[in-house]
């Protein structure tokens, strides 16, 4: 067991849970998985992964639009 390991992993993920964020946000323009895959340097499978962290675990609203094949953060301004 290695914990500067673990803890650097752990660093590693937020950083691209924070991108993928940072990704959807930016922009009202929904945004294709191949786009965000390009951009953040990541597989299908991480964005993903991704994406269904920022919604169960961040209560972020990310929506997918099926017939344009993109992805969208919703932004709710309070």
């Amino acid at each position: 067991f290695d914990p500067l390991a673990c803890f650097n992993r752990a660093v590693a993920r937020h950083e691209k849970v924070q991108q993928m964020f940072d990704a959807l946000w930016r922009t009202r323009e929904p945004r294709a998985l191949e786009e965000l895959c390009e951009e953040l340097k990541i597989s299908p499978a991480t964005a993903k992964r991704l994406i269904a962290f920022l919604r169960t675990q961040r209560g972020v609203e990310v929506r997918y639009d099926r017939d344009r094949n993109r992805y969208r953060q919703r932004q709710t301004v309070p």
